[in-house]
């Protein structure tokens, strides 16, 4: 972004830590930005950031469970921190807008917090205020950000007794760990391949 801001770079993202002082609201070019004849393009992408469990562990086929961490996760105060409010939107299935099959009026039984339910399904899952259940380990790459949403995420969980470490990892790090399922829980990004439900649709199903 430096080198951008300089004229050295014709094209760049911009990112949350500049976007305040780069982008008004509205999604218009800051006074500042218009004064110097820069353009903002504003498109969707076709990309996903998430939270994934590792289902090969009996303790991530506990429906309850998974279904309490989602409802105990605060996906809004993630956008307002992490995408400025405006640079991502909370998914609320797996087929995202602009896609043919996306229900725009659909709404996720389990994205909303709600610590009362996620307090309701815990215990249900065998682990009243997480008590019996171990400490969950979350791996994510090495950046400053993905530590801080890592954090984020040990927070929330916190409040309904669930005890989160974060584990930093290199990139190759990441990916070996995923493959040979040595991972716990893990945050990652996924970008689709073609703009098609199916292209979303066939993760959920096969082998791989």
């Amino acid at each position: 972004m430096l080198q951008f801001k300089k004229g050295r770079v014709d094209y760049n993202a911009v990112d949350k830590d500049n976007f305040d002082s780069m982008v008004s609201t509205g999604k218009k070019l800051s006074p500042d930005m218009a004064k110097k004849e820069i353009s903002l393009e504003v498109t969707p992408s076709l990309d996903v950031t998430y939270t994934a469990f590792n289902h090969d562990m009996k303790l991530f086929q506990n429906t309850d469970l998974r279904r309490a961490m989602s409802l105990a996760f605060d996906v809004n105060e993630l956008n307002r921190l992490f995408y400025n409010d405006v640079r991502a939107m909370p998914a609320q299935s797996i087929i995202p807008p602009g896609i043919a099959g996306y229900m725009k009026d659909y709404k996720a039984p389990y994205r909303a917090k709600n610590i009362a339910k996620a307090k309701e399904l815990l215990a249900k899952a065998g682990y009243p205020d997480g008590k019996g259940l171990p400490e969950i380990t979350y791996d994510c790459p090495s950046s400053s950000t993905s530590r801080q949403i890592g954090e984020l995420l040990k927070k929330h969980m916190g409040e309904i007794g669930i005890s989160v470490r974060v584990v930093q990892n290199t990139w190759p790090e990441l990916q070996k760990k995923i493959t040979k399922r040595q991972v716990m829980l893990y945050g990652i990004a996924w970008g689709a391949d073609y703009p098609d439900a199916e292209n979303f649709l066939q993760l959920l199903y096969g082998p791989n």
